[in-house]
């Protein structure tokens, strides 16, 4: 028989060595293999991960940032009509009526008065006294202004007086479904809002889970409010109205117009008008009823001071929303992260039509890409998509490690530190931007919650950051998930969506991705778009910085408009910044209309929203411009 040895402990020993050691080398092996099969440019997610926030519930909390939205120090600017309601210290008074006919209206006598209520606190919040005032006091009264607000059941001496305010020099600010009523609250129907406001037909707006108003530009009520700038109120019945021109309108979340059915014109929210001496603004809603966020406190607290300042007479100046007097601004932004070489093919799209790029790069992919980098870098604009692509969370700290090294990585490769963050899948809260703003950042494009179609600036540290925003959908919408692949349509998709923002005056961005739209199947929709946007002459397009840059610049632009005499307004515009502006058009509302005429000696007619228009050089910081305008008063503007 045949025995086999059995090793002795020190061959059972060595044995075990070897076991191990192939072990290893098996590991090491698979590891090798694994590496090899995965794509050179596929992103490996950070672990462990960290908790994240997405950014549209982050937006919610954030403080904004806006022009001063007080009258303070523009007492000087009540033209000559209304001095006499100025008190000793030149304040400007506006009166409130508390008509008792309306209590019986209300459930409770006192949602009437919490109604009203808001309107002091958000008259007062504008630097302006108020008056309370009783239907009788009326006849006599001279402040520059009244606010008839939620008052359905109007007695006939406020009727009257609200009828007869431009004898006096009155303005009027009315709400909501106020005079619908008599004062015995017997309903008269929305005749006298029409005769009031000149509108041709007023009518309610159906109510449902959701309401906003979405503002637009190019209307003294629009004053220093970021165009497609959306305010959500609470449930109520909402009154529209149909007008030729509108400062804003009733609108669903995505901004879209949502009026009274079967009527698409019915869908005007605010307005104004200036006919027959008259200066009446109209709210479709009651101030109550607005959200209690910090972004819809900022833009009714603004929409507040540009309705009591056209009311009272009082001229405001602003810098239009974009430089050079373009109308609209648009950014095509690519975040390149997975398939980064498809970058490329964007890349000479672009450069073929002369329309500038913003990269959002994957650091950790594109230091293996340093010759495509640099040739994105000399067409337009690199920012960052985080080292790894991996979701921003945690805390400050934490984060901070992550942007400083994604800072590093494309300093090496660029030379420069980037200005901009696309945190991946939108995906940040307010610890980001405090990391993002410590590793020398200047703005962040992510979600703002859809609640503008420009960019806006946050409170980060008691200092602005930029936040941009996107309302139109990306490619992950077309193509990924709805698996659209003619590049005709998906340029015929951004298109449409680019006339939604044009019409508003906002900030369009063509938000695509190196691995969905960017593939050589799908890139000529780039082209497509580029070529539009680059043949519309009222459109500033441009890079995502470049606009950040002038958002902020234009925060720091300190203007005003004093009447110098009968008929005469200053103008001044000064840099407060630290960078030089470009050349821009400073808007300057004309409660009193007219025709305008200029220092230099050319007339400009006022447009019948009640602005003028005055084209202001390039401003470097600390510099000044100011002229004197003449108001000829030849008819009523409106």
């Amino acid at each position: 028989m045949r025995h086999e040895a059995r090793p002795g402990p020190a061959s059972r020993q060595k044995e075990r060595r070897y076991t191990a050691l192939g072990t290893i080398v098996f590991i090491a092996v698979v590891l090798a293999i694994s590496l090899a099969l995965v794509r050179d440019d596929a992103v490996v997610p950070a672990s462990p991960a960290v908790p994240s926030i997405a950014g549209s519930e982050a937006a919610l909390e954030l403080t904004p940032v806006t022009r001063n939205a007080r009258l303070d120090g523009a007492a000087a600017s009540v033209t000559s009509a209304s001095r006499s309601a100025r008190l000793d210290n030149g304040a400007v008074t506006i009166g409130i009526v508390r008509d008792r006919a309306s209590a019986a209206y209300y459930e409770t006598a006192s949602e009437h008065e919490r109604l009203l209520q808001s309107w002091a606190a958000a008259v007062e919040g504008a630097g302006v006294r108020i008056r309370w005032l009783a239907p009788a006091d009326l006849a006599t009264d001279r402040s520059v202004a009244i606010v008839v607000a939620a008052s359905p059941c109007l007695s006939a001496a406020t009727r009257t007086a609200m009828l007869t305010a431009p004898r006096r020099g009155q303005g009027v600010i009315v709400t909501g479904l106020t005079g619908t009523r008599d004062a015995g609250c017997r309903d008269l129907g929305f005749g006298f809002l029409a005769q009031l406001t000149g509108s041709a037909r007023v009518d309610t707006v159906p109510s449902t889970a959701e309401a906003y108003v979405t503002m637009t530009s190019g209307s003294p009520l629009a004053l220093d409010i970021p165009p497609g700038a959306r305010i959500e109120l609470h449930p109520a019945p909402h009154v529209a109205m149909r007008r030729e021109g509108r400062t804003a309108y009733f609108s669903d979340r995505d901004l879209n117009p949502a009026g009274v059915p079967g009527s698409q014109l019915v869908d005007a929210a605010v307005v104004h008008s200036l006919d027959g001496g008259r200066r009446v603004v109209y709210f479709g809603f009651e101030l109550g009823t607005v959200v209690d966020r910090p972004w819809e406190r900022a833009m009714a607290a603004l929409l507040v001071r540009n309705a009591v300042a056209l009311a009272a007479g009082i001229p405001l100046a602003s810098p239009e929303s974009w430089p050079r007097g373009h109308a609209a601004a648009a950014v095509i932004a690519q975040d390149v992260e997975d398939e980064f070489e498809n970058a490329k093919h964007a890349l000479d799209s672009l450069q073929a039509v002369g329309a500038p790029g913003t990269f959002f790069l994957v650091s950790d992919l594109a230091a293996r890409h340093a010759d495509l980098v640099q040739r994105m870098a000399s067409a337009g604009e690199i920012g960052t998509h985080t080292e790894n692509h991996a979701t921003l969370g945690g805390t400050v700290e934490v984060q901070r490690r992550r942007l400083d090294r994604t800072q590093q990585q494309l300093v090496e490769l660029t030379g420069g530190r980037v200005a901009g963050l696309r945190p991946p899948e939108e995906q940040f809260d307010a610890r980001t931007l405090l990391a993002w703003q410590q590793a020398g950042g200047e703005y962040v494009f992510g979600a703002n919650n859809g609640r503008s179609a420009s960019p806006e600036l946050v409170e980060v540290a008691g200092a602005p950051l930029v936040l941009i925003g996107r309302i139109v959908d990306d490619d992950f919408i077309t193509v990924r998930r709805a698996r659209i692949t003619d590049p005709a349509r998906l340029a015929a998709d951004q298109l449409e969506a680019f006339r939604k923002v044009r019409a508003l005056g906002g900030l369009f961005v063509m938000s695509y991705h190196s691995n969905m739209l960017a593939r050589p199947a799908t890139v000529p929709a780039i082209g497509i778009v580029a070529r539009a946007l680059r043949a519309d002459s009222t459109v500033w397009l441009t890079t995502a910085r470049a606009a950040a840059d002038w958002w902020l610049g234009r925060h720091y632009l300190a203007t005003s408009a004093t009447p110098t005499g009968e008929g005469a307004v200053r103008v001044a515009v000064e840099n407060q910044g630290a960078s030089e502006t470009p050349p821009f058009v400073l808007l300057v509302s004309l409660p009193m209309g007219g025709r305008i005429k200029a220092d230099s000696g050319s007339s400009i007619v006022a447009s019948p929203d009640g602005l003028m228009r005055v084209p202001i050089p390039a401003l470097g910081p600390g510099t000044t411009y100011a002229a004197t305008v003449t108001v000829e008063r030849s008819g009523n503007a409106r």
